[in-house]
């Protein structure tokens, strides 16, 4: 088995990130992503977004849609490698 490397990546363009059907399927409790938006709202900095290797998102699903709700091009992900 492969060991699991993170690598951290500065900026990713946005619509590089692909979303698994699972998320797609099961979108974040309103009250967790109200939360995330306040949050973003006072520090205007979205948490990272992680990703594997292919560029489909592990977590940060919130930062994800509030993202593209504001119309970032750019976001900060963490990628991981050797997950699969």
């Amino acid at each position: 088995m492969m060991p699991v490397r993170l690598r951290r990546l500065a900026k990713c363009e946005f619509t590089k990130i692909r979303i698994p059907k699972a998320f797609l399927d099961n979108p974040p409790a309103p009250e967790k992503l109200i939360h995330k938006v306040l949050k973003f709202s006072r520090e205007s900095e979205l948490e990272d977004i992680l990703v594997d290797e292919n560029m489909y998102l592990i977590d940060g699903y919130c930062s994800y849609l509030i993202a593209q709700q504001v119309g970032v091009e750019f976001v900060k992900i963490k990628q991981v490698r050797g997950c699969r």
